[in-house]
């Protein structure tokens, strides 16, 4: 149960990291009116550069069995959640990205939420609980 819950952690940032590796399909024009205020787009982008980092020391954390990490993780992702949402409602993101990184990046998000409700099983939270 543990090599599953270690193989999901890891195979969450793999995927999300192959994913945004790979060149979008075709470009899309982007404006943005200085004198106005940031598109919605812009600002949940914004909020993912926040969440992204949060979310690596978060799967470190859980890698590692630390007490914080699990609050972390949910926070993050929490954020990341929001951010992806609110940028997907406002930017043709699916027309743009190629058909593989978008499958990568719902791989991706599967293993990573299959990781943290793992880590709340009954045979994988004892080792969050341990002393270090």
């Amino acid at each position: 149960m543990k090599a599953l819950f270690r193989v999901l952690v890891v195979a969450s940032i793999a995927a999300a990291s192959v994913a945004l590796l790979i060149p979008f399909d075709h470009s899309y024009p982007i404006s943005v009116e200085l004198d106005q205020p940031p598109p919605l787009w812009l600002v949940a982008a914004l909020l993912g550069i926040v969440a992204i980092p949060l979310l690596l020391v978060s799967a470190l954390g859980l890698l590692a069995f630390r007490r914080w990490s699990r609050s972390l993780s949910m926070l993050a992702s929490f954020l990341l959640v929001i951010s992806t949402v609110t940028f997907l409602s406002d930017f043709p993101f699916g027309s743009t990205a190629s058909p593989v990184a978008i499958a990568l990046l719902v791989i991706s998000a599967a293993a990573w939420f299959g990781a943290l409700v793992l880590s709340y099983n009954k045979r994988i939270a004892p080792q969050f609980l341990a002393e270090r």
